[in-house]
Parts: structure tokens; C-alpha cells; sequence
């Protein structure tokens, strides 16, 4: 994880809770999945990360058990989806470096289109701004990513 992320977070206007809570999440992961996430981020964006970290409604109701290298004190559910959202915030970071490769493609890109993310299992879809899309695997709606591809 880049030293500069914690400056990022300030810039942004993160209050400082906030900034340690997700620093804590990202050293977590690293941790525990024995990675840099600069390294995951440049392999896959973090895709493969955010999938092994996934736990959607269906898999609380069923009472499943983690299913990471995570410990998860309390409900799984919420643990995970906090990591995940860790996880997604540091992506942005990196998109905002300009580390994506094309970032003024991707910002053309999502000045026509929006960002979909599933809040259980992370797969995300591009779609027109106003589109209603649900997952197939969760059934889960997909939330608007607003800051994809913004500074």
C-alpha cells in the first residue's frame, strides 16, 4: 500500500476516524492475504481480492461460514462488505494516480455511462446513468458508483 494513500484521504476530505478505519482495513487484507495491493491492483484492479472477499444476504441467511482468511468478530456479512468497501476506496485511489494506463478513456467512458457495483459480491457493470440493474448471482440491486472515473 502506497504511503501517499493516507494523504489522498485527507485531500478528500476523510475525517480522521475514517482515514485510520480504512487504513487499519487495507493493512488488514494485506495481512492476512499476505499481499501488497499495489501489486493486486496492477495484476487485476483488485478484482480477484474483492471476489474472495465477497459474502452476499443469501450466504447470512443460509448461515454460511467465512469463507476468507479474514477473522470476522461479529457478523460476517458486515465485516466483509466493510473490507470490500476498503477495498474499493483504495482502487479509486489508484484510478486517481493515473495508474489505470487509459484514464482518459476510462473518464470518457464513465461520462456516458455509470458504474453499477453489487454491495455482496462486488461484480460491476457499466450501464446508462439511470439503468436499474440487479445481480443474478445475489439478487442483489446494484449500487451507482458516482466517483468512478471523477476526480
Amino acid at each position: 500500500m502506497r504511503l501517499t494513500y493516507r494523504a489522498w484521504l485527507e485531500r478528500k476530505k476523510y475525517n480522521p476516524g475514517t482515514i485510520n478505519a480504512r487504513l487499519s482495513n487495507a493493512e488488514r487484507v494485506e495481512k492476512h492475504y499476505n499481499c501488497d495491493l499495489d501489486e493486486r491492483f496492477d495484476e487485476d484492479r483488485l478484482a480477484r481480492l474483492l471476489k474472495e472477499l465477497r459474502y452476499s444476504k443469501a450466504d447470512k441467511r443460509n448461515d454460511l461460514p467465512n469463507p476468507t482468511k479474514i477473522d470476522i468478530n461479529g457478523d460476517i456479512y458486515d465485516g466483509l462488505a466493510t473490507l470490500r468497501s476498503a477495498l474499493k476506496l483504495y482502487k479509486r485511489f489508484r484510478y486517481d494516480l493515473g495508474n489505470e494506463g487509459d484514464v482518459a478513456k476510462h473518464k470518457r467512458k464513465s461520462a456516458i455511462k455509470t458504474c453499477y457495483t453489487c454491495p455482496d459480491c462486488g461484480l460491476n457493470a457499466w450501464a446508462e446513468p439511470q439503468a436499474s440493474l440487479i445481480c443474478g448471482e445475489c439478487e442483489e440491486p446494484l449500487e451507482a458508483d458516482e466517483d468512478a472515473g471523477h476526480d
